[in-house]
């Protein structure tokens, strides 16, 4: 699979916001506190990287980002504005979950061949987020979509477990501990780069329809 050599991608779901780059072969990233002030320092961030690099949003192949679990906020302002450039340049979007980066992570340590159960504690409602992901045929296979649940009762019978804190489940089985990072979130952009979202393939009329709504 041809992978993209030039990828910008965004991780706004955490305290830090992250914005990376990977440019022919060299990876760069960024920091800041994420808050009220996020989306100015998105824009400032991108500039600086822009004038680092002397190139231009155009130069960029596919934009990639945390889709979630996380701050409602971030993950708003990433999904609006990946979606957006992309819209406008033509480049392709990656998406990538929290849950899915953190399996990512644990399959790199391990090379297992089972499925993965990717976990998230929700520390307002006390429930998790949980999800299963398996590696098979050269490609990820999602087994169980991300879903919020009040209990671990749904991925008990898995042998492998990660999760982004220490749980009792994990220590049971086959279980790592990796919180969601940005050079994961790059790795699978690159390696998903072919098979990524075309902004060409969103209707407009849907678009309209569900986000322009009438108050």
């Amino acid at each position: 699979m041809k992978t993209s050599s030039r990828i910008l991608a965004f991780d706004l779901h955490a305290n830090d916001a992250v914005v990376a780059s990977y440019l022919d072969g060299k990876q760069s990233q960024y920091s800041f506190p994420n808050d009220r002030n996020t989306a100015c320092r998105v824009q400032a961030t991108i500039q600086t990287m822009l004038h680092a690099t002397n190139l231009s949003i155009a130069a960029f192949d596919v934009f990639a980002y945390h889709c979630g679990p996380g701050r409602f906020s971030g993950l708003r302002l990433a999904a609006g504005l990946v979606h957006a450039m992309a819209f406008v340049g033509g480049q392709r979007i990656v998406p990538c979950s929290g849950l899915l980066n953190m399996a990512l992570q644990a399959y790199a340590v391990s090379q297992t061949t089972l499925p993965i159960a990717a976990i998230v504690p929700h520390q307002q409602s006390k429930g998790f987020y949980c999800a299963v992901y398996q590696y098979r045929g050269g490609q990820w296979v999602t087994i169980l979509e991300p879903v919020h649940v009040d209990s671990l009762s749904v991925v008990e019978g898995y042998d492998c477990c990660v999760s982004n804190q220490r749980l009792p489940l994990l220590e049971h089985k086959n279980g790592y501990v990796f919180s969601p990072n940005i050079s994961t979130l790059l790795d699978y952009a690159m390696i998903q780069a072919d098979t990524s979202v075309s902004t060409k393939n969103i209707q407009l009329d849907y678009l309209t329809k569900n986000l322009f709504k009438p108050n």
